[in-house]
């Protein structure tokens, strides 16, 4: 996974949070949840950090677009490939911009929205897992624990539970490698 989209799909980012006059409504009509399609069909996993905040601040379509277009990018990467993205989306915080803010200021009681999204949401909480306020992360491997399709594994197999700590998924060994097969 590259860890930067190219210049081409950068622009396409930029266009979602550029703030626009009448005059750009009238030459440019191309609505935000039509770009973020734009965006999912360049294939760069790259770019969920900046579709994350639209999950958040966006319309409705634009957030239906945004949570599709980062679930399709996700099913690219490979397994081995997860614990090399929690580090980056984490990054995605140093790597700051303003565009970026509405997701890393999500409160715990906010990953309920991300689980109520139908197909997606496995996607959404595994990438809440990944987020900079432990408490956020705490809530999502919460949620993630209530799933049992093996969509959820590959978020869930980065943490293991340590002694003495009460976080976890709460599964079983067995219930994990019922999912393996």
């Amino acid at each position: 996974m590259k860890n930067k989209p190219s210049e081409s799909t950068e622009r396409l980012i930029e266009s979602l949070y550029t703030k626009k006059g009448l005059w750009d409504r009238f030459v440019q009509p191309a609505s935000q949840d039509e770009v973020i399609r734009h965006i999912a069909a360049a294939g760069e996993p790259a770019v969920i950090p900046d579709l994350l905040p639209i999950l958040i601040t966006g319309d409705r379509k634009s957030i239906l677009a945004s949570a599709e277009a980062i679930h399709h990018l996700l099913k690219q990467l490979k397994p081995a490939d997860f614990a090399h993205f929690d580090e980056f989306v984490r990054l995605g915080y140093s790597d700051w911009r303003v565009r970026r803010e509405p997701w890393y200021l999500i409160e715990p009681k906010d990953v309920s929205h991300l689980a109520s999204m139908g197909e997606v949401s496995v996607s959404l909480l595994g990438i809440a897992t990944c987020h900079t306020n432990g408490h956020v992360r705490e809530e999502a491997i919460r949620e993630l624990g209530k799933t049992e399709t093996g969509a959820e594994l590959p978020f869930l197999f980065r943490r293991p539970k340590r002694q003495g700590h009460e976080g976890g998924c709460g599964r079983t060994e067995q219930e994990v490698k019922f999912h393996r097969r």
